[in-house]
């Protein structure tokens, strides 16, 4: 069970105010928003879950066990990990005319 809970964890940085945390993204919801789950320290299976924007979330090159190891170790490592976004590609749509 715990094995096909990670196949379905992406690891994703989320953007909360001024706070940037690390969590994964759960399900991406039919209105474009996402279920996230951001683990707690140093036991990562306990945190809590929230409905997040597109704009607050950013997907990390990073497999899970990266945030479950930042987790471990009390978020020693964001900076690495943190430097594996992968930003958006440009939007296509050309801005309006005024």
């Amino acid at each position: 069970m715990e094995e096909e809970a990670t196949m379905q964890l992406k690891p994703v940085s989320l953007q909360l105010g001024t706070a940037e945390r690390v969590g994964f993204e759960v399900q991406k919801l039919s209105d474009g928003r996402s279920m996230v789950f951001i683990p707690s320290v140093p036991n990562m299976w306990s945190g809590i879950t929230q409905i997040l924007p597109a704009d607050q979330i950013t997907d990390l090159d990073a497999p899970f066990t990266s945030v479950m190891e930042l987790s471990e170790r009390y978020g020693l490592g964001a900076e690495e990990l943190i430097s594996k976004k992968i930003e958006p590609a440009p939007s296509t749509i050309a801005p309006e005319k005024a």
